[in-house]
C-alpha cells in the first residue's frame, strides 16, 4: 500500500478553502492508499512539523495544493518548505525523495499565471532529491467552491478528475514517464468572472471599515 501525504499550502483560518477542497476532491482517487493530510498552518501552530517533516520524507508521494498569491506561493508556504529543507539538511536527504505533484490554484480565470509557483515547488524539489512529477494549473479557484454544482464548473471539474487520475497511475509506475502539466481553465465568461470578481471587495472593504474611494487609493504613489 503506497503512502500519499497530501499538504495543504492555505493560510486561511476558520473558512472555505479551494486548496483543501481540491484534496478532498482528489484523495477521492487513492482509495487503495494510506492518505495522510497536513495543514501547514496547524503544523506549525502546533509546533508538529518535526514529526510531519518524518512522515513527508518517508512516504511514497507527497500532493502539494496551493492558492497562489501575488503571482507566488503563500509565504507561510514558504517557510515550511525553508524548514522542511533544513530537516533534510541535518537528518540526511535521501538518494531518492517522494515523487512530488503540485496543485496551484488561483483567483485569475488564467491558469497559465501558476506556472511560476509550480517551477518553484520543483526547484525546491531538487534540492531534496525529491523526484517533480508534474503540475495542475487551475484557474478561477473559487468558482469551484462557491459555483461547485453548476454548469460553469462541470468541464472543470471533469479534467481536474483527469488530472488527479493521471496523478494516481503515475504514482502506480514503476518505469517514469515524461507528463507535462495540466492545464485548466473556467468555463465562465471572462469579463462577467471579473465583474463578479470585482464586486467581492466591496463588502470587504466594508467588513473592514474602508469605503470603496479607499480600494483606488495609491499611498505609495510618488
Amino acid at each position: 500500500m503506497k503512502n500519499i501525504v497530501f499538504i495543504n499550502g492555505s493560510p486561511k483560518i476558520g473558512e472555505p478553502s479551494t486548496s483543501r477542497h481540491l484534496i478532498d476532491i482528489a484523495s477521492n482517487h487513492f482509495n487503495d492508499a494510506n492518505r495522510i493530510i497536513i495543514d501547514v498552518q496547524k503544523s506549525m501552530v502546533n509546533h508538529s512539523s518535526q514529526k510531519d517533516f518524518e512522515v513527508i520524507m518517508n512516504s511514497d508521494a507527497v500532493i502539494i495544493s496551493s492558492p497562489l498569491y501575488m503571482f507566488g506561493l503563500p509565504g507561510m508556504l514558504i517557510r515550511y518548505l525553508e524548514d522542511l529543507y533544513t530537516f533534510c539538511m541535518q537528518s540526511g536527504i535521501p538518494e531518492r525523495g517522494p515523487r512530488v505533484y503540485a496543485i496551484v490554484n488561483s483567483g485569475y480565470p488564467e491558469p497559465e499565471v501558476n506556472l511560476e509557483a509550480v517551477r518553484v515547488i520543483q526547484s525546491f524539489c531538487r534540492h531534496i532529491n525529491a523526484q517533480f512529477r508534474f503540475g495542475v494549473l487551475v484557474g478561477g479557484g473559487p468558482l469551484l467552491l462557491s459555483m461547485e454544482n453548476s454548469s460553469a464548473t462541470k468541464k472543470p471539474l471533469n479534467s481536474l478528475k483527469e488530472a488527479f487520475s493521471a496523478i494516481s497511475e503515475d504514482i502506480g509506475r514503476d518505469v517514469l514517464q515524461n507528463i507535462d502539466n495540466f492545464i485548466i481553465p473556467i468555463s465562465f465568461p471572462r469579463r462577467l468572472y471579473l465583474f463578479m470578481g470585482g464586486r467581492t471587495w466591496l463588502p470587504m472593504a466594508k467588513k473592514n471599515g474602508l469605503k470603496k474611494a479607499d480600494l483606488y487609493r495609491k499611498p505609495y504613489q510618488a
